[in-house]
C-alpha cells in the first residue's frame, strides 16, 4: 500500500509538472386594360388581395448547409490574433486545471488509507497541498490575468466586413456566418461561466469575461446590420431596359381629361412587368393614331432586388414606366400589376414585402462603414438618451408632485382653521373681523385651487413620462 502511494505521489508530481508545461499559448393572354386605382398599390398588398380568394400553398424552406467551423490557430505569444482565440484560451486553461484538482482529492484519499499514524498522514496531505497549490497559483494567476486583459481584442472578421460584392447572395452568406457565431458565442459563455465557477473564480472576474462577451455578441449583430446596408445599397439600385417596342394596347380616350388608357407588358425576359395607365394625348393625336402602336417605345425602370424562379433570377420590381411617341416622352400615370404565377411560388411574399419597402423608401441606404462594427458602441445612443430623459423627467414630476401633495395638505388645513373663524365671526356678529377673514379664506382657497391642479398635473406627467421611457425598451 506505501508503495502504490508513492508511485500515486510520483504521479501526481508528474502531471503537475506537464499543467504547467502545457499551459497553454495565447492564442400571356390579351388583359383587359385596368385603371391606376384598379390595381392595389404595392406587390405585396396585391398578393394578400389574391390570397383572399385563393389558398396558398406549404412551403417549407430549405436549410442552408452549415459550414464547418474552422480550427483556430494558436494565438502568439505577444497577444491574441482574435477574440475567439482568446476564449478558446481561457477555456483550455480551465479545464487543465480541474483533472489537477481531482487528482489532488484521490491522492489525499490514498494517503489516508495507509498505515501509519495520523501525525505522518497529515503532513505527507500538507505537503503535497502545498506543492500542488504552488504549482496551481501560476496557471491561475495566468488565467485571471488573461481574463482582466484591458486590450480591445477583435473578431476573426477576416474582410467579412468590407463592401466588395456584387451578388447580394454572397452577402447573406456572411449574415448567416455571423448569425451562427452569435448562436456559438452564447453556447460557450454558460460553458466557460460554469467551469470558472468550479475554480472558485471571483465573481468580478466572470462578470468581466461576459461584459466582453456580450461585447463580441453586440458587434456581430452589428456586423449582421453593416451588411445588410451593404445589400440594401444594392438593392436599392434603379436599373431601366433599353428603350424599344414592347407589347402595347391602347384603350379607351377621354376627351374631358386628354387621357388615353394604355396598358405595356413583356413576359419574354428577365424583366417582366404588366404596366397599367394613361398618356396624356391631345385629342387630335389621339384621332390620328386611332388605336395604333406604331410609333410606341418605351422604358421600364426596375428595382435590382430578383427574385428567383426556377434557379434563374428575374427583375418584377417595376418601379416606373417612360412612354415615348416617336421621340417625344409622354406623360404616363398608372402603376404595375403583380405577375401572373409567381404569387403561389415559394418566397414570394417575402419578395413582395421587401421590393415594396425599397419602392416606397422605407429602407434607406445609411453610410456606414467597417468602423461602425469595430469601435466601441456608444453606450449613450439615441434610443437610450430619450429613455434616460423620459424616466429622469418623470421622477422629477413624482418628486415636485409629492412636494406639491404635502403643501395642499398644509394649505387645507389652513383654509379649514380660516373657515371656522369665519363662521365663529359670523355667529358673533362682528362683521369688521368678518369681513377679514371672509377676505382670507378666499385668498387661502384660490391658493389650494392651484396646488390641487399643479400636483395633479405633476403626477399625470410622471406617469406619462414614465410610460414613454418603458415604451422605447420596445423600439
Amino acid at each position: 500500500m506505501a508503495f502504490l502511494a508513492l508511485v500515486l505521489l510520483l504521479c501526481g508530481y508528474s502531471l503537475a509538472q506537464e499543467l504547467e508545461a502545457e499551459a497553454p499559448p495565447q492564442p400571356q393572354p390579351q388583359p383587359q386594360i385596368l385603371s391606376p386605382e384598379e390595381i392595389p398599390q404595392g406587390f405585396a398588398a396585391q398578393l394578400k388581395a389574391q390570397q383572399a380568394q385563393q389558398p396558398q400553398e406549404a412551403t417549407v424552406a430549405a436549410e442552408p448547409p452549415k459550414e464547418e467551423k474552422k480550427a483556430e490557430t494558436a494565438a502568439p505569444k505577444k497577444g491574441f490574433h482574435s477574440y475567439e482565440a482568446y476564449l478558446d484560451s481561457i477555456e483550455l486553461t480551465a479545464k487543465l486545471l480541474l483533472p489537477a484538482r481531482i487528482t489532488l482529492d484521490s491522492m489525499k484519499y490514498v494517503i489516508n488509507a495507509e498505515f501509519g499514524t495520523e501525525k505522518n498522514k497529515q503532513l505527507k496531505i500538507e505537503s503535497l497541498e502545498k506543492q500542488h497549490k504552488a504549482k496551481e497559483k501560476k496557471i491561475m494567476d495566468k488565467l485571471t490575468s488573461t481574463i482582466r486583459l484591458s486590450q480591445d481584442i477583435q473578431p476573426e472578421w477576416d474582410g467579412l466586413l468590407q463592401e466588395n460584392e456584387k451578388d447580394i447572395g454572397e452577402y447573406k452568406k456572411r449574415i448567416d456566418k455571423f448569425k451562427e457565431k452569435i448562436s456559438d458565442m452564447n453556447v460557450m459563455n454558460v460553458r466557460i461561466k460554469s467551469l470558472l465557477a468550479k475554480l472558485n473564480i471571483s465573481e468580478s472576474d466572470i462578470e468581466t469575461l461576459e461584459k466582453k462577451n456580450m461585447l463580441y455578441i453586440k458587434r456581430m449583430e452589428r456586423a449582421c446590420e453593416l451588411v445588410q446596408n451593404y445589400m440594401l445599397k444594392e438593392e436599392a439600385q434603379v436599373l431601366s431596359t433599353e428603350r424599344k417596342k414592347f407589347s402595347m394596347t391602347l384603350g379607351e380616350y377621354n376627351e374631358d381629361k386628354g387621357e388615353l388608357q394604355i396598358n405595356v407588358k413583356d413576359f419574354g425576359t428577365n424583366v417582366p412587368f404588366d404596366y397599367h395607365g394613361v398618356i396624356k394625348m391631345k385629342q387630335r393625336q389621339a384621332e390620328t393614331i386611332d388605336n395604333e402602336t406604331e410609333g410606341f417605345t418605351a422604358i421600364i425602370d426596375y428595382m435590382n432586388y430578383p427574385f428567383v424562379v426556377d434557379g434563374s433570377k428575374v427583375y418584377p420590381g417595376a418601379k416606373k414606366a417612360h412612354i415615348y411617341y416617336e421621340d417625344k416622352e409622354l406623360t404616363a400615370v398608372g402603376a404595375f400589376k403583380g405577375i401572373e404565377g409567381f404569387d403561389w411560388r415559394e418566397g414570394y411574399k417575402e419578395w413582395a414585402m421587401h421590393v415594396d419597402s425599397l419602392l416606397n423608401g422605407r429602407l434607406k441606404y445609411r453610410n456606414l462603414g467597417p468602423s461602425y462594427v469595430t469601435e466601441y458602441p456608444p453606450f449613450w445612443t439615441a434610443s437610450r438618451i430619450f429613455r434616460a430623459t423620459a424616466f429622469v423627467l418623470s421622477a422629477a414630476s413624482l418628486g415636485l408632485g409629492y412636494w406639491q401633495d404635502r403643501e395642499l395638505k398644509a394649505k387645507t388645513e389652513e383654509a379649514n382653521r380660516l373657515y371656522k373663524e369665519t363662521m365663529r365671526t359670523a355667529i358673533e356678529g362682528n362683521k369688521a373681523v368678518y369681513d377679514i377673514n371672509a377676505m382670507f379664506y378666499n385668498d387661502e382657497v384660490k391658493n389650494l385651487e392651484k396646488s390641487l391642479f399643479a400636483r395633479n398635473g405633476l403626477y399625470i406627467s410622471a406617469g406619462a413620462f414614465g410610460v414613454a421611457g418603458i415604451v422605447s425598451f420596445f423600439f
